[in-house]
């Protein structure tokens, strides 16, 4: 049977089945269901970094998102490698950071030599930026309280990664 199509198309009442395999182009973000991953965003970083100091600092890591709909929230994975203390250096902390503003405090960690081997800090954070402007996501560290000495990110030029999923509302 053959359906005639005038003027605005066809209604839903005249169409008794379809096969999947016949349907072609992409829904619309704003028709996702609750819960599906509108877009996905990755950055690597693998140059090691150092500082002696007491204040967060870039690690080099980040990536940026645009959200699609301020109600979306963005999914950050984060794992970043090659955290360590040189002599004399009494621990380093890692920071997850969005635009600017602390979101958490990925870990402390505490070694006392460079004989220790390097260590990794990984976090899954659930953010609501309520914007649709772009969203930049970064992590810093820093050396812990107490001490003195350098601390490292990316050691050894370890790849660290931040993954961005933007989550339907």
């Amino acid at each position: 049977m053959a359906i005639t199509i005038s003027g605005n198309g066809i209604s839903s009442d005249a169409i008794a089945s379809l096969a999947a395999s016949k349907l072609t182009g992409q829904v619309p973000d704003a028709n996702a269901p609750s819960g599906s991953v509108i877009q996905v965003v990755n950055g690597t970083y693998s140059v090691g970094v150092n500082t002696a100091g007491t204040t967060y600092v870039d690690t080099g890591l980040t990536a940026t998102i645009t959200p699609t709909s301020a109600s979306n929230k963005i999914l950050v994975c984060v794992h970043q490698t090659g955290l360590g203390t040189g002599t004399g250096a009494t621990g380093v902390n890692c920071n997850l950071v969005r635009n600017g503003t602390q979101l958490l405090e990925l870990a402390a960690f505490y070694m006392y030599s460079t004989t220790g081997s390097p260590v990794g800090s990984g976090t899954t954070y659930l953010d609501s930026p309520a914007t649709t402007s772009a969203v930049t996501y970064k992590t810093q560290f820093k050396r812990g309280t107490g001490g003195s000495g350098n601390v490292y990110a990316n050691d050894n030029n370890s790849t660290s990664t931040i993954t961005l999923m933007e989550i339907a509302a």
